[in-house]
């Protein structure tokens, strides 16, 4: 049986249901409905979801009750963060050895000290677990374990000039490039962040869910194949835009496109040659192109005029983008049995496939970013969404190794 408690205390006899939504990378929820007379509860206290074999999946603060009332009852729903949604809360800035400690205007020297995706988002929650001015006591410890970061990845240096930037903007950015994954292990009072890089192969599956035919464990199966997303010229317009000095009105302080060699000629490297794009991927938009036709889209990026100061982010981000939408969009919807546990998490490739009823069938290995579990108020366990790909373990990273 699940199990949910508020600081401890087990509520849940009192739960008329339970959602447990997991986000790989993302700040997870827990979200609680009881009848509002049998129990109160506070904002900052803190949640916890055990599932049937008594393991800890979900810990983090209640960030918004809503108790209602109505002629013949009350009810309240409360809902959790796991402990990612501190990220919103604190400042990137400069570690303790860095040239201005706990500059948060300056957050160059850090970016440009660590280079790939997964360890400058280590450095910066590692600077917030350090700073002085939110040490405890008298401030509560801010509840984050800093694992270790995965090595290897790729450059994506550069200067942003729209600081102060929240730790939770650094965690978006470097998400972007697809360079970056955060693994969330749970724990009472703080949970431990372990900062990767996402698989570029696909994995085994942890757990399979098959609709007429396999393990028959699903109800309800779906998916659709469709083409509005494909773009296979993609083209990216980088800030600052013009007029300055040099640049005439209406151009950008750079380009991106399928033809131009990255980090070249107008790139942050000045006149030194850019790398191509990485064969498979060029291999990629040529086939489509092929098959499809020429699909083509520009995305400009000027808001914060400081783009190209950080091409090396916004390049990584185009060929996630390219691999992504060169293909078209397949959407898949199984629905598992209820009943069926999951024995997958966040990060995990799960197995699907549906009999050959459904337009011939479809099968495949996918990475899972999200899922939902319910807990209906008799205990019963349903895995009602699951949200996964398998573009996700293919784009190929541009720079290199580091």
């Amino acid at each position: 049986m699940w199990n949910v408690d508020i600081d401890g205390n087990d509520i849940t006899r009192y739960c008329q249901s339970i959602n447990w939504h997991p986000r790989w990378s993302r700040p997870a929820t827990l979200v609680v409905n009881a009848p509002g007379h049998l129990f109160t509860a506070s904002v900052g206290s803190e949640m916890h979801l055990y599932n049937a074999s008594s393991q800890l999946v979900f810990s983090g603060p209640i960030w918004t009750i809503e108790p209602t009332g109505g002629p013949n009852r009350t009810d309240i729903q409360i809902t959790a963060y796991d402990h990612l949604i501190y990220m919103t809360k604190r400042l990137c800035k400069q570690g303790s050895s860095d040239p201005s400690p706990f500059n948060l205007i300056e957050i160059w020297p850090v970016i440009d000290s660590w280079v790939t995706a997964p360890e400058i988002m280590k450095a910066f929650v590692d600077t917030a677990l350090e700073e002085p001015n939110a040490a405890d006591p008298p401030s509560n410890p801010l509840p984050w374990i800093s694992g270790p970061a995965m090595t290897g990845g790729v450059d994506v240096t550069g200067v942003p000039r729209d600081a102060p930037m929240t730790i939770d903007r650094m965690r978006q950015m470097l998400l972007s490039t697809g360079q970056l994954a955060i693994n969330v292990t749970p724990g009472i009072g703080a949970s431990t962040l372990y900062f990767d890089i996402p698989p570029t192969t696909v994995g085994g599956a942890v757990q399979s869910f098959d609709y007429q035919g396999g393990a028959f464990n699903s109800q309800e199966a779906s998916w659709t194949d469709d083409m509005d997303g494909i773009i296979n010229a993609l083209w990216y317009l980088l800030g600052p835009r013009g007029p300055r000095p040099g640049i005439p009105i209406n151009h950008w302080g750079g380009s991106i496109t399928p033809t131009a060699a990255n980090a070249g000629g107008d790139g942050v490297q000045g006149d030194l040659p850019g790398q191509p794009w990485p064969p498979e991927l060029v291999a990629k938009f040529l086939a489509s192109r092929a098959n499809y036709g020429y699909f083509q889209e520009i995305r400009i990026f000027d808001e914060n005029g400081d783009e190209q100061s950080i091409r090396n982010l916004y390049e990584e981000e185009w060929a996630n983008e390219a691999w992504i939408r060169a293909v078209p969009r397949r959407f898949v919807n199984v629905r598992p049995e209820r009943g069926v546990e999951p024995t997958f998490g966040v990060g995990d490739f799960v197995g699907m496939s549906a009999g050959s009823r459904l337009n011939s069938g479809v099968s495949g290995t996918l990475l899972v970013y999200e899922f939902e579990v319910e807990i209906n108020v008799n205990g019963v366990v349903a895995i009602t969404q699951i949200t996964a790909s398998d573009d996700g373990a293919g784009a190929p990273a541009v720079g290199g190794n580091s």
